[in-house]
């Protein structure tokens, strides 16, 4: 989630609208010394770094564990901070959304040079724009959240087919019945499978759980089929391997089933 939104007028400096979406409260003072210094680095990222051969400017940093984003238009500069991992382009495509609905609302300081007047127009009151940031941040956590949950969803379900055709191999029962496959059970519950539970999941967490059972289970094969483990991995694992490899490897689990089955 974003840590941080700011809204500056380029050519002033001037703090147009400031949201501060941290559990932990920072005083106003502090806060725009520290914007005024990320500000001035932007203005010399864009008259030094814009010279080089890239012909680019600043647009993000990582700093005090954060990643920053700026984005210039119209005459205004919109800054945003969240946790350094997140990728560059979710942030940059939320922060373009707070910018065109900023300017749709309000306009920018280049409209206000044929209308009110830019020093007019700076000193208007922005914070009417608190609650459609609030509403545009929020709606961008439950995308997120839809979306991690589809991808968990797709992960679970080809583990799933994986189990399935575990249950033709002889023994399978009694590893289950030795309680060993708990996580399976926990994570394949039918009143689990939700969009809330499935987003809270702790997904390396599940991945580490199952890549150790799968490697359990074949090590319990292994020592209990010997010879026969070829025949039953090519009569149950090959044919689905060939039916669902896009969703496999989309689900990110092709290394850990070739390094488990072969």
């Amino acid at each position: 989630m974003l840590k941080e939104v700011w809204i500056v007028d380029k050519q002033t400096g001037t703090i147009l609208l400031q949201r501060s979406y941290r559990d932990v409260m920072i005083s106003t003072s502090l806060v725009s010394g520290f914007l005024q210094a990320i500000y001035g680095l932007y203005q010399y990222a864009e008259s030094e770094l814009a010279s080089t051969e890239s012909g680019k400017g600043l647009e993000s940093l990582n700093m005090a564990g954060m990643r920053w984003l700026y984005a210039e238009k119209k005459g205004l500069i919109f800054i945003a901070a969240t946790d350094a991992q997140t990728e560059i382009q979710l942030l940059r495509d939320q922060l373009g959304m707070i910018a065109e609905t900023f300017i749709t609302k309000f306009g920018s300081p280049f409209d206000a040079l044929y209308t009110t007047g830019v020093e007019t127009w700076i000193q208007s009151d922005f914070s009417p724009f608190i609650p459609e940031l609030d509403a545009i941040i929020s709606q961008w956590e439950q995308m997120k959240d839809v979306e991690k949950s589809a991808k968990m969803m797709d992960f679970l379900d080809v583990v799933q087919n994986i189990m399935q055709r575990f249950q033709y191999f002889p023994g399978f029962n009694q590893l289950v019945e030795g309680g060993q496959l708990d996580i399976l059970g926990e994570a394949f519950s039918e009143g689990n499978w939700d969009m809330s539970f499935l987003s809270s999941l702790d997904e390396e967490e599940i991945r580490r759980k199952i890549e150790g059972i799968l490697f359990a289970i074949m090590d319990y094969f292994k020592s209990n089929l010997g010879d026969q483990l070829s025949y039953y991995i090519s009569q149950y694992f090959l044919p689905y391997f060939k039916s669902d490899w896009a969703r496999i490897k989309e689900a990110k689990i092709d290394e850990i089933l070739v390094q488990v089955i072969f």
